[in-house]
């Protein structure tokens, strides 16, 4: 009885031990900015963008962009991660519980020799429990952690998804950029065959000398080069979108991407401060801040005593009969107590590590959150330099067919010389070529501003692949 009381006594004061080693939780520093803009948005206010891809009104797209989500192997080894983060939290909450085992023996022992000799049975029938005290919240750190890294995995899987998608977007344009500039080349290639004729011509009346024909020959050869350098460059674009979407990159299954003349309104931004609310990287920062400062408190506990209690209850006989009588009854409690006491420095170091990592992931977070500040930013300024520059390429173009033209005539009228007219030739291309790239431009501007300012677009695709306890682990955070 006075043993009972003196265990009961000490368990009483391992739990008044563990108030003192109470962990001062992390809160993650609040965004604090002078700007309450973005200084290139036109407005504070915020417009959730939601599937933002069908702004293009392509069904085509649409329809690409479910099969390459619903395929796409990177995105597959994301929800694998959900998956293992999962069964991870699920493995160290078992910590948390009692430990039970049912066990069954049955031995036989000779010793002696010849008539000395003696021989026993003996057979065991019991069941065994053991149960570690989380006095100083150690595995409860340790759930806490686990129960971070999956929400944060759930994150990762909308940051790979909002990745997907601006690739995928970025390369359907980049493939309709290449057949614009491979119909261009061949309007030009038309269009220099036919000057080849002409100069063939004036050759034969003697108006023309023969390096002109030859530079008109070259001209042509060298449309046709870039005509077939393009192509490949097509091919390889489009190889890697089918890739992107889980095919096999086949020829025949090609695309036939909207143009590059598109108009869009760019979306609001909304206010920087809430930017972390809003992208899934930021917040997916945010939760490996709180999960590895669970572990800085599961590695302080690791510094306090660790209590267990195990206990046995069965049966024991040397008879395998009558086995379950009473009398062959037994039952055992154990307590035991392991309590640091030299180690070399080994624990304390070890939280001083878990701290610096601490110091190494708030670190990073605050350069991802400047990083999404500038892209927001770097998107707003750049559409409204780009709308500027297409408006000057437009008026370029225009400029340079009408000199063109003016060189063709004056060649026809032998005022100006051959080389004059390849000049105007190669730059009416050139310009036509940059009014082609500066839109492509301006649409990966705008993809990129979709992104940069987030949304809630991820949470329904989350919900088709993430699990039900996953997903209430999340709204309770």
């Amino acid at each position: 009885m006075g043993m009972g009381k003196n265990f009961i006594g000490f368990s009483w004061g391992l739990v008044f031990l563990s108030a003192c080693s109470a962990h001062q939780k992390f809160e993650p520093p609040p965004v604090q900015l002078k700007e309450d803009r973005f200084q290139s948005a036109q407005t504070a206010d915020f417009a959730e963008p939601g599937l933002w891809w069908r702004v293009f009104k392509s069904p085509e797209i649409d329809a690409f962009m479910e099969e390459a989500i619903n395929h796409n192997p990177g995105l597959r080894a994301s929800r694998a991660r959900i998956e293992q983060r999962l069964a991870q939290y699920e493995v160290t909450w078992a910590a948390l519980v009692p430990q039970g085992q049912a066990e069954i023996s049955a031995s036989h022992q000779q010793l002696g020799t010849g008539q000395s000799k003696v021989e026993s049975n003996r057979f065991s029938l019991g069941l065994s429990l053991s149960y570690e005290l989380d006095l100083f919240g150690k595995n409860q750190s340790a759930l806490t952690a686990a129960q971070f890294d999956l929400l944060a995995s759930l994150e990762d899987y909308k940051a790979s998804l909002a990745d997907l998608s601006k690739t995928l977007i970025s390369g359907w344009f980049a493939l309709a950029e290449s057949k614009a500039q491979a119909a261009l080349l061949e309007e030009t290639a038309q269009a220099d065959r036919a000057n080849l004729d002409l100069v063939e011509g004036s050759y034969k009346v003697g108006t023309a000398k023969a390096a002109d024909v030859l530079q008109a020959q070259e001209q042509v050869m060298g449309t046709e080069l870039q005509l077939a350098q393009t192509k490949a460059l097509l091919l390889t674009r489009e190889h890697a979108l089918m890739i992107q979407a889980g095919r096999y990159p086949r020829k025949e299954q090609g695309f036939s991407p909207v143009g590059l003349e598109v108009k869009l309104e760019p979306p609001k931004p909304g206010l920087p401060s809430t930017l972390v609310q809003r992208r899934p990287d930021l917040r997916r920062a945010l939760l490996q801040l709180r999960a590895q400062d669970a572990r800085i408190a599961q590695a302080e506990a690791a510094r306090y005593p660790q209590f267990s209690l195990s206990s046995s209850v069965g049966y024991q006989s040397g008879q395998l009969s009558g086995i379950t009588d009473p009398g062959n009854a037994f039952w055992n409690l154990v307590g035991n107590l392991t309590l640091p006491i030299f180690d070399g420095g080994k624990r304390r170091a070890e939280v001083r590590r878990q701290e610096g990592i601490l110091s190494e992931q708030l670190a990073l977070y605050n350069q991802t959150l400047l990083k999404a500040f500038g892209e927001v930013e770097d998107a707003l300024g750049q559409l409204k330099l780009l709308d500027q520059q297409i408006a000057l390429q437009k008026n370029q173009i225009e400029i340079s067919k009408q000199k063109l033209e003016l060189t063709k005539d004056g060649f026809r009228q032998g005022i100006t010389d051959w080389f004059q007219v390849i000049a105007a030739q190669n730059q009416y291309y050139n310009v036509q070529k940059g009014l082609l790239t500066t839109r492509r431009a301006w649409i990966d501007q705008q993809v990129g501003l979709y992104l940069a300012i987030g949304g809630n677009w991820t949470d329904g695709y989350l919900k088709q692949v993430a699990q039900e306890e996953a997903l209430k682990l999340r709204d309770k955070e």
